[in-house]
């Protein structure tokens, strides 16, 4: 899980849902004022890999992340406004893949309602935390080197409509 004393002030973590085994990873917000604007996703019977850019306010600094996770059956990629849309929300289910508890699908929810996803089917335990007035400014979680998203938890703060 992040480091709380390093996170931009008014932000916090949500969950960790998934598999407690594999490697960490973390893509914390670059600064208070930045917003995902982009997310790609690999996927197929589950979750494979995912790798996100946030746009930095007002200076507008790319940050990207490295990609987590390893290859998927199909890939897609999801652009955010940033500044008339933002993430709002994630749904997941989690099931046992292969002996390990994987993420096996996500669907991203924001601000204009719009709905991207499910990526994975989505037969496993559903997890929805709504957050009412916030964005999604990162993620953190687990990754099987090279084959799957274990895990899945993400960093909130508060938006004002």
């Amino acid at each position: 899980m992040a480091n709380q004393a390093a996170l931009a002030k008014g932000t916090i973590t949500i969950g960790q849902w998934g598999g407690e085994r594999e490697l960490k990873w973390n893509f914390p917000p670059p600064s208070e004022n930045s917003s995902i604007i982009e997310i790609n996703i690999g996927y197929g019977e589950v979750v494979n890999s995912l790798s996100f850019k946030s746009i930095v306010h007002p200076t507008g600094k790319i940050v990207p992340s490295p990609k987590y996770g390893g290859e998927g059956d199909e890939e897609d990629q999801i652009s955010i406004d940033g500044k008339q849309e933002y993430l709002t929300s994630i749904t997941a289910t989690t099931k046992n893949y292969k002996g390990h508890v994987v993420v096996e699908s996500l669907t991203f929810n924001t601000s204009t309602n719009t709905k991207y996803g499910p990526y994975g089917p989505t037969t496993g335990t559903a997890i929805i935390v709504p957050i009412e007035n916030g964005e999604i400014t990162g993620f953190f979680g687990r990754a099987t080197g090279g084959q799957h998203i274990n895990a899945i938890g993400y960093y909130a703060k508060h938006h004002p409509k």
